[in-house]
């Protein structure tokens, strides 16, 4: 305190107890810092421009801090997005104070694909007014190369492993992933050679099938000819039985005497021999 000419009086101190406040800003920071280390996190303006990002979000899409400070988020966007009305409205959603999470495709240095599962969040000055938006990430590429893995085997496509490897946190999902889809291609080739076989077997049978009908049907033919020869030689023996029961011209009657058996021949041979009438004398005999 100074008095009227200039001299120091005393000195008077005003202090405030600013420790929780302290505590409770180091607590933030150090959370902060917690989740910088398993998070991707970076910052924008209300603008969507660039203010700070740390390490992990580098590494992820490819990029060095210079490289992006300053410049917009359109720069981690698909140009058909850039220009749709969603990523407009996205941007107006952040500066109203609502914070926006789902899984999103981004686009990295020379066009490098990466998906991240995202959360926008705005913070507000002590007016509610918001200062600025930060947004924590954690690339989650790696479990969509899976699910694609996933969808292939769903559409019976077994044609393709998972060759690239994964974070550390997924890669054993993937070795896991590779050893399912190799047991289940090896058991369907076994099924399909298994197919090919009982295929094969049945062109066999139904090639011995149509052999043996083949011969049925040759030995149905000479069956046929069998029977008609045997209906041919029945009916000669037949026609042969009912000649033998006929007696011959020159045979006796059953019961016949000798003489009358002479007689009969002789009529049989002769029509005129039993007549008592004489032989017809011949023509210019004497009366």
């Amino acid at each position: 305190m100074i008095d009227s000419r200039g001299k120091v009086l005393k000195v008077v101190k005003v202090a405030s107890d600013i420790t929780q406040t302290k505590l409770r800003n180091a607590e933030f920071e150090s959370r902060l810092d917690a989740i910088s280390l398993v998070q991707a996190v970076i910052e924008f303006t209300p603008a969507g421009e660039v203010t700070t990002a740390n390490e992990l979000f580098l590494s992820v899409l490819g990029y060095k801090l210079e490289e992006v400070k300053g410049q917009h988020h359109r720069m981690f966007v698909e140009p058909a997005y850039l220009r749709s009305r969603d990523y407009q409205a996205f941007w107006e959603k952040l500066n109203r104070g609502e914070h926006i999470a789902n899984s999103f495709k981004r686009l990295g240095k020379n066009g490098k694909e990466v998906w991240i599962q995202a959360s926008y969040n705005p913070i507000f000055d002590l007016n509610r007014k918001v200062l600025k938006v930060i947004e924590f990430a954690t690339d989650i590429s790696d479990l969509t190369e899976l699910a694609g893995g996933l969808s292939r085997i769903g559409a019976n496509n077994l044609e393709h492993s998972i060759e690239k490897e994964f974070l550390p946190a997924y890669e054993k999902l993937r070795v896991d992933f590779n050893v399912a889809h190799e047991n289940l291609r090896s058991a369907m080739t076994g099924i399909a050679e298994s197919i090919d076989k009982v295929a094969s077997g049945g062109q066999e049978i139904a090639t011995a099938s149509d052999d043996l009908s083949r011969r049925s049907e040759h030995q149905a033919a000479s069956l046929e000819e069998t029977a008609a020869a045997l209906d041919q030689v029945t009916s000669t023996v037949k026609k042969t039985a009912d000649g033998a029961r006929e007696p011959a011209p020159w045979l006796p009657r059953p019961g016949a005497t000798p003489r009358r058996a002479a007689r009969s021949y002789a009529a049989r041979s002769r029509p005129w021999a039993g007549s008592r009438s004489r032989r017809p004398r011949s023509v210019g005999s004497s009366a």
